[in-house]
């Protein structure tokens, strides 16, 4: 009894043994070949998460550079005009102090006053203050009537707009001289307009300026 009773405990410890032995590799989950690990498959789902927060982030960024773009741009160009402005109050500064020269030299062509409102008067005496870089050929009274009056005019004042003397190369000098000359003849076309209609020419448009001999001068056909 003895001995079967130790051949059991025997074989229960073998078999015990062997359970044991079994135990583990029978335990362990069946694995197939291409499997990925837990670890790595946990992997996208955290990539995924970052790179949202990545894209976040270079929105974010490609927005502020393209903010500070358009701010540059804004400044650049608000530079640009305040230079504009810089210069162009310059040049003004420079006719504003040649202005009486000019004025001076304005004066002497009218014959202070005495031609001022007479466009035949004054196309006759342009080339004496025309500025050379100016074309006028010039014209004697007796050539200046009729159709021609107006014709003479037009060529005239073609060589003195402003628009068109910018592109001369005139002085600053210069340039204000052209634009007192356009001013005068427009204003004796305007009184050789009056006459021909049988009007009376507009206040002050006839003799010197500020009144100096009073009105009532010799007006377009003088």
């Amino acid at each position: 009894g003895s001995a079967f009773g130790g051949g059991g405990s025997a074989t229960n410890n073998g078999t015990t043994t062997k359970s044991r032995q079994e135990t583990p590799s029978e335990s362990r989950p069946s694995v197939p070949k291409n499997a990925t690990p837990a670890a790595q498959q946990s992997t996208p789902a955290a990539a995924s998460g970052g790179g949202d927060n990545v894209t976040g982030v270079n929105r974010e960024e490609a927005f502020q550079r393209e903010a500070d773009r358009v701010a540059a741009r804004a400044r650049a160009k608000l530079e640009e005009v305040q230079e504009r402005e810089k210069a162009a109050q310059k040049h003004a500064d420079k006719k504003d102090a040649v202005r009486d020269r000019m004025e001076a030299k304005i004066d002497t062509w009218t014959g202070r006053g005495a031609r001022r409102g007479n466009i035949r008067a004054l196309l006759a005496s342009l080339d004496s203050v025309i500025p050379s870089k100016c074309t006028w050929n010039a014209v004697s009274m007796d050539k200046l009537a009729g159709p021609k009056v107006r014709a003479s005019y037009l060529r005239a004042v073609v060589q003195v707009h402003p628009d068109k003397t910018a592109n001369k190369g005139l002085s600053v000098e210069q340039l204000v001289l052209t634009e007192l000359i356009f001013d005068e003849l427009q204003n004796a076309w305007t009184v050789y307009e009056c006459e021909q209609d049988g009007k009376p020419p507009p206040e002050g448009s006839v003799g010197p300026k500020g009144g100096r001999m009073g009105g009532g001068m010799g007006g377009g056909m003088g």
